[in-house]
C-alpha cells in the first residue's frame, strides 16, 4: 500500500466532506436568521456553490486516490 496515495485520499475525502458540511450550516444559519431570502442570502448562495464545486472536486480526487491506491497496493 502506497503510504502517500492513501493520505492523500484521506486527506481529500475528509477536506471535501467538511467544506460541503460548513457550507449548508452556513447556508441554513443565514436562512433561518433572515427569514426570507435577500441579496445577503443570494451572495451566500454564490460562496455556496463555489465552495461546494471545489468540495466536490476534492471528493472526486479522495475517490481517485483510494482508487490508485487498490489497484497500485
Amino acid at each position: 500500500m502506497n503510504s502517500q496515495i492513501y493520505l492523500a485520499a484521506i486527506v481529500s475525502d475528509f477536506i471535501g466532506k467538511f467544506l460541503l458540511a460548513s457550507l449548508v450550516i452556513m447556508v441554513h444559519n443565514r436562512v433561518r436568521k433572515e427569514g426570507r431570502i435577500d441579496r445577503k442570502v443570494l451572495k451566500e448562495m454564490k460562496l455556496e456553490k463555489f465552495v461546494g464545486s471545489i468540495s466536490l472536486i476534492l471528493l472526486i480526487l479522495g475517490f481517485i486516490f483510494h482508487l490508485a491506491d487498490w489497484f497500485l497496493g
